[in-house]
């Protein structure tokens, strides 16, 4: 019976150690299964409410400090039971996993603020203190709840410039089609007087950025006029915004003439004459790696290292290139114009170990167990410090561990 007394005190004294700093205050769903998950976006659809995650792990110190120092304080708890559809996961659970891998999550903790339709509305990453998270909150639940009347005004044509502007970036997050199409209206709307005042601009530098739009060709044609009023960061950032969307749409549609285009107007816009090589080397390449046509990215690597650089600045511009092509093109076909570019590389320069271990790594992925070994090997009597010769080591493994 004694023994049983003990066990049952032990129990409670833990379960109050780990359960009383969130009892006494904010209270979770905790999901952990499709169900779950789904009745949580029922009740958020029903009491149209903003679901409030906190996406951790057992290992998080944070995680377990947001649980302490922030969950338990009386105002956050008064405020998010309230307003808000309040719940935790385990993001490296079963089920856990696939919700932070769908709301892209990759740093623990990650709070996020989702609507019923499983649209991030909010964003935070990391640990914020109670001030911090309260601010957030309050900002998300004020600029949820203005939507339906605002939608209404823009529907019946009676929304003003200003709340139609404020519309438009609240929509953004949820809804970037619908708040395109307002924001295509609010546009027309504007006396080209107008492009070059600040919360006008805003709008313009967020949606007209079109090559070809009249908003374009006016940044362009009057960009001193920009600068005098904006000032040279202004620009800078109309164009960076220009040249992300116009590359994106040309990836999309593999639509060539946009990439020269973005090529002979906007890069002249963004760096200087030296530069703009490399510039149109980089923006060939990712419109060729993200488009898969690898026979045009290897085009692309050949004319601008034969065409631009040295022959002793072959052997870091190649290490370059096979870096690019293991983080972003892992494939097959990508392995082996790698690995023929670590060839020129080596000829160059037999005395890199950063080579000699990419090319061990490559034939090992390619199931080439002895040239892997012989350049792995290779690499290791190259090292000059502990750094390297680890970095070798973990690339080995991988290949070794892989074959295990």
């Amino acid at each position: 019976m004694r023994q049983m007394v003990f066990l049952i005190s032990a129990l409670l004294v833990t379960f109050s150690l780990w359960a009383s700093p969130v009892n006494d205050g904010l209270t979770f769903i905790e999901v952990a299964s499709e169900s779950e998950w789904n009745s949580v976006l029922k009740q958020a659809e029903t009491k149209n409410k903003l679901i409030f995650i906190d996406a951790y792990t057992d290992w998080c110190v944070y995680c377990h400090k947001l649980d302490k120092e922030v969950y338990s304080k009386a105002e956050v708890k008064s405020y998010f039971e309230q307003h808000f559809i309040n719940v935790k996961f385990d993001a490296e659970a079963e089920f856990g996993s696939k919700l932070a891998a769908y709301f892209e999550i990759n740093s623990y903790p990650t709070l996020l603020y989702v609507t019923s339709e499983s649209k991030i509305f909010d964003r935070i990453e990391g640990f914020v203190p109670v001030k911090d998270l309260m601010a957030v909150g309050e900002q998300a639940l004020a600029d949820w709840s203005k939507i339906p009347s605002l939608k209404a005004k823009s529907e019946r044509g009676i929304i003003t410039q200003k709340e139609q502007q404020e519309l438009i970036f609240i929509l953004q997050r949820i809804e970037p089609l619908e708040a395109q199409e307002i924001a295509k209206d609010y546009l027309e709307d504007l006396a080209t007087d107008d492009y070059l005042t600040k919360n006008h601009f805003f709008v313009i530098k967020t949606y007209g950025t079109m090559v070809g739009s009249k908003y374009y060709q006016y940044m362009r044609a009057h960009r001193d006029l920009v600068i005098k009023k904006l000032g040279q960061s202004e620009l800078e950032n109309y164009m960076l915004a220009a040249y992300n969307h116009n590359l994106d749409l040309a990836i999309r549609y593999g639509d060539e003439d946009l990439l020269s285009k973005i090529i002979s107007e906007i890069l002249p816009e963004m760096v200087e004459k030296g530069d703009l090589p490399k510039a149109i080397y980089s923006t060939k390449g990712v419109f060729h790696g993200q488009r898969e046509d690898f026979s045009a990215f290897e085009m692309n690597v050949n004319t601008y290292m034969n065409n631009h650089l040295a022959s002793s600045d072959h052997p870091d511009f190649i290490i370059s290139v096979v870096v690019d092509i293991l983080e972003s093109y892992p494939k097959q076909v990508m392995y082996e114009k790698a690995i023929n570019w670590l060839k020129i590389g080596l000829e160059r320069d037999n005395n890199r170990f950063e080579s000699h271990a990419l090319k061990g790594y490559l034939e090992g992925l390619l199931g080439n167990v002895e040239a892997s070994k012989a350049h792995f090997t290779k690499a290791k009597s190259l090292t000059k410090s502990g750094d390297q010769l680890r970095f070798v080591d973990q690339l080995e493994e991988v290949i070794v561990g892989g074959k295990e």
